[in-house]
């Protein structure tokens, strides 16, 4: 696969996807657990941080947007406070908005509780009514009146109540009419919801429930994958098998793939992030094998992370070309690399965290970061913007672009991860980070460091690297204009 990976992820970003579903927020507690209450015999989870994620649909949209494809959700959500935390969420991943508001519902959230790298317990906030023929109307409304926008229509069901057997065959019709595939993660026990579209995506037990028999052997899958596509009038029948791989049925073909994950840690979301690729790879209409190896490979390296998690092209090249022996698996989104750290700490590891625009990389900057990875176990270095950097030093800089910049710095035995972010100031990575040292160099020694005193509330340490003459990114770029 690796010889045609980046001709088939370069399209991803001409393409445009809607996605319909029900829209869930993830709320993670991390913490401790040491004790037992002296109320009942049950854990205490001494929770030491919140971190909430796009959930159910809006996954599959998160999933989308990382491949740097253009994505669209509508559905509804809650008058409430979770509902615009949703709405900043999707807007700081660069989905585009065209949800609807219920004042009848709240906004289902899913709170799941985890203690040294395991799940506790999962409480769900949620109303599974279906919605009002006016939400339908508008629903379908926005759908008709939008259609040529997109390259093929995502329904992502998660038995909330947006998708009601109406309401989905109105929009397979829709998009029938218009030419558009139509690509289905389903749920419960009655997929004729479904019928008539271009392809479903289910995992065993789903499939199983439907067919009324169990998957046990190769004749059983190819059975079941071929009553989808009879019994559903489907194009595509894909059923997702754990550590036995991808099925795949056509009319004119059957696909069975080799899992292709080493470790799972958590299955939450694999999913979805498969419907995510296959969508994808329908809009820009690849074979249905390299869609499907390329699925197995994406929910391979989701599984090996913590939570609903998404997938980047950078994943992708790391896992198929280089085997995950490249420097690109350390270049990361500050969502990833939170949740990581948890796992870190549990270990009792001592996080790192510098940060700096890192423009001409000099032996200088090497010496640099190999002195903050010595000061603990795990280095973090955040990396200045392409706009902040020219924000703060003029609209020359910086010479390098930052996802060069970052892609440099990875290569560096020192860094483990890189993180990109566009402020100013590195205040906001910092806190969502909390680093247990923070290194500056000593030429900031006397000044007001960002994020220092809130390390030092929780007893965090600042360091100051001994200041060395000689090294200058401002310097050589003026040696080299003045030449």
């Amino acid at each position: 696969m690796a010889h045609y990976i980046h001709d088939i992820v370069a399209k991803f970003s001409s393409t445009n996807i809607l996605l319909i579903g029900d829209i869930i927020l993830d709320h993670y507690a991390f913490g401790v657990v040491d004790r037992i209450s002296p109320e009942s015999p049950i854990q205490i989870l001494d929770v030491s941080r919140d971190e909430y994620r796009l959930g159910g649909a809006s996954n599959v949209a998160n999933n989308i947007a990382a491949l740097d494809a253009q994505v669209t959700i509508t559905g509804v959500i809650g008058n409430d406070e979770n509902g615009k935390m949703l709405r900043d969420a999707l807007k700081e991943q660069g989905i585009e908005d065209a949800l609807f508001i219920d004042n009848s519902r709240p906004t289902t959230v899913k709170t799941r509780m985890i203690a040294q790298g395991q799940h506790l317990l999962r409480v769900d906030r949620e109303k599974k009514e279906f919605l009002s023929q006016e939400l339908n109307n508008k629903i379908q409304h926005y759908i008709s009146e939008n259609i040529d926008r997109y390259d093929a229509i995502v329904i992502s069901d998660y038995a909330k109540g947006v998708l009601s057997k109406k309401l989905c065959q109105k929009v397979i019709q829709i998009a029938q009419e218009n030419g558009k595939p139509t690509l289905v993660g389903p749920k419960g026990n009655d997929w004729s919801l479904y019928k008539n579209s271009t392809l479903i995506s289910a995992n065993r037990k789903e499939t199983e429930e439907i067919v009324g028999f169990n998957l046990n052997t190769t004749e059983d899958i190819k059975k079941a994958g071929n009553l989808l596509l009879e019994t559903l009038e489907i194009e595509v029948a894909v059923i997702t098998l754990g550590p036995k791989g991808i099925f795949v049925a056509t009319k004119d073909s059957q696909i069975h793939i080799k899992a292709d994950a080493k470790e799972v840690f958590d299955v939450t979301g694999a999913g979805d992030t498969v419907l995510s690729l296959l969508s994808l790879c329908t809009a820009i209409k690849c074979s249905w094998k390299h869609a499907i190896s390329l699925a197995n490979t994406a929910a391979g390296i989701v599984v090996g992370k913590v939570g609903a998690s998404t997938v980047t092209p950078e994943d992708l090249y790391a896992k198929v070309i280089y085997n995950e022996n490249t420097h690109l698996k350390k270049l990361k989104k500050l969502a990833d690399v939170i949740v990581e750290l948890e796992l870190f700490r549990n270990q009792g590891r001592t996080i790192v965290f510098t940060n700096g625009c890192f423009d001409l990389l000099h032996p200088g900057h090497i010496r640099y970061l190999e002195y903050c990875r010595n000061r603990g176990d795990i280095l973090i270095v955040g990396l200045n913007s392409d706009a902040s950097i020219s924000r703060l030093k003029g609209a020359e800089r910086p010479v390098v672009k930052e996802n060069d910049r970052a892609e440099m710095l990875a290569a560096l035995t020192a860094v483990d991860y890189v993180v990109i972010f566009e402020d100013d100031t590195p205040v906001n990575i910092i806190k969502s980070i909390q680093p247990d040292v923070l290194v500056k160099g000593a030429d900031w020694q006397g000044k007001e460091v960002a994020g220092a005193k809130f390390i030092e509330s929780y007893g965090g340490s600042v360091e100051f690297y001994p200041y060395q003459e000689g090294y200058s990114t401002t310097n050589i770029i003026t040696s080299i204009t003045n030449k």
